[in-house]
């Protein structure tokens, strides 16, 4: 494994926000269930879904948690980079489920009802090892590679007052490798030249060169 793969390895995570779950089927033991989810990177840097308690692919994991989940870029083409992981499902601490809901409601502000009145509950994705297939011919086997910095939600909220004083009012959040904004109900990524680790970093980075395009966007 390359610097390279790794860098898109997590690019891709944290650029997308629709993956593809798959669980072991309870009413065809043997056989695997897929279904589609929504999904953040949340602070611990895993991917973290909302899925109701009456889902199949909730009882599935409520019976083994053990699962396997694939993320990849929209237009789906065979030379686009995407990955499958092995993972483990967790189900969120009450403890820590406020901190995760303030991020999600902002990436998914119509799910929101979700969790406050139906139920509905948080998940993390565990990664162990996974496939990653970085263009055509390139594949292999990979190992999750933890540290793909996700700010807490106080850092998050500080900074997105910053941004919006310098014009950019319709951020709705940032990770390590981008800053993700809604215009038209859509949300559009913009991405860093260089990746941060922490909220310093990047407010440097952005006094230094303020990307025209984010005004733009908003």
């Amino acid at each position: 494994m390359t610097q390279k793969d790794l860098n898109g390895m997590q690019q891709l995570m944290c650029s997308q926000h629709i993956l593809q779950l798959g669980t072991w089927s309870l009413r065809h033991p043997g056989y695997p269930y897929v279904s589609l989810c929504t999904y953040i990177m949340a602070s611990e840097g895993l991917p973290t879904v909302l899925i109701a308690s009456i889902a199949e692919h909730t009882q599935h994991i409520i019976k083994d948690p053990r699962c396997s989940f694939m993320v990849g870029m929209p237009d789906q083409r065979l030379e686009s980079p995407r990955m499958s992981w092995q993972a483990q499902a967790q189900r969120v601490e009450d403890k820590c489920r406020s901190t995760v809901s303030a991020r999600f409601d902002r990436y998914f502000p119509e799910m929101q009802m979700f969790h406050q009145q139906l139920n509905f509950d948080f998940y993390r994705l565990v990664p162990m090892e996974g496939r990653w297939i970085g263009g055509f011919g390139r594949a292999l086997w990979m190992s999750w590679q933890s540290g793909i910095w996700i700010p807490d939600r106080d850092e998050e909220e500080e900074f997105l007052l910053w941004i919006a004083g310098k014009g950019v009012a319709h951020a709705i959040g940032f990770d390590a490798w981008g800053m993700d904004v809604r215009v038209d109900n859509l949300v559009q990524r913009i991405p860093w030249q260089t990746p941060v680790a922490s909220v310093a970093a990047l407010k440097k980075q952005l006094s230094d060169n303020f990307p025209d395009n984010l005004l733009n966007l908003s």
